[in-house]
């Protein structure tokens, strides 16, 4: 008796679940699509990459998230990682707000695909083999899209200025041991390959 009852509870949360939608979606969006090896993917990308230059052509890729569904994407700046590894950086080819990045190096893959307009996101990853899987993650962990205030939050006072305080701005430090900082360049600065402004050169022209 008591393993007809286990049986018919186990069917109907089962037959429940697949009858629910949302509980189904949820699930479809933890799904992950296998790419392939490393290896392969980089092998892929470069053949994609000279063809394009050998037509003297903007270079695109195929960026497949699942066996559906492709993006094609516009190659903004490449770099050859010691002949077994590609770093690319780009943004989805007629898709306005998005971009892409793709880091391999040997089996360590780490990437995503970001399209904000539609708040979409994937992540690429790679497991110790160098198994190569995408999958559709939530944007905000890959990016803040939005920037609401906290429930109560009030906008604190202004504080009247004191010598102490203002002697206090030009000590201006590192936080020791924190995740990262900004850089505040007056002196000018050229970049290229950043995941920011999808791989495109950001000059920071030098301010008089």
């Amino acid at each position: 008796m008591k393993n007809k009852y286990l049986y018919g509870l186990g069917a109907l949360l089962l037959g429940g679940g697949l009858s629910n939608p949302a509980w189904a979606q949820n699930q479809e969006s933890r799904a992950f699509y296998a790419v392939g090896s490393s290896q392969e993917l980089v092998r892929q990308l470069e053949s994609q990459v000279a063809t394009a230059e050998s037509r003297r052509a903007t270079p695109t890729i195929s960026l497949r998230v699942s066996g559906s569904q492709a993006f094609v994407g516009k190659v903004n700046h490449r770099e050859d990682l010691t002949g077994s590894g590609e770093y690319l950086v780009g943004e989805i080819q007629n898709v306005p707000g998005s971009s892409f990045l793709l880091r391999i190096e040997g089996n360590t893959v780490q990437g995503n695909i970001i399209l904000r307009q539609t708040r979409q996101a994937y992540q690429y990853s790679a497991d110790a083999r160098g198994n190569v899987r995408v999958q559709p993650v939530d944007i905000d962990k890959v990016l803040c899209v939005d920037y609401h205030q906290p429930v109560g939050y009030r906008n604190p006072a202004p504080q009247p200025g004191t010598a102490d305080n203002r002697a206090a701005v030009v000590s201006l430090q590192s936080l020791p041991g924190a995740r990262g900082c900004i850089m505040l360049d007056f002196d000018g600065q050229y970049v290229s390959g950043t995941p920011w402004n999808n791989g495109n050169p950001i000059n920071a022209a030098r301010r008089a």
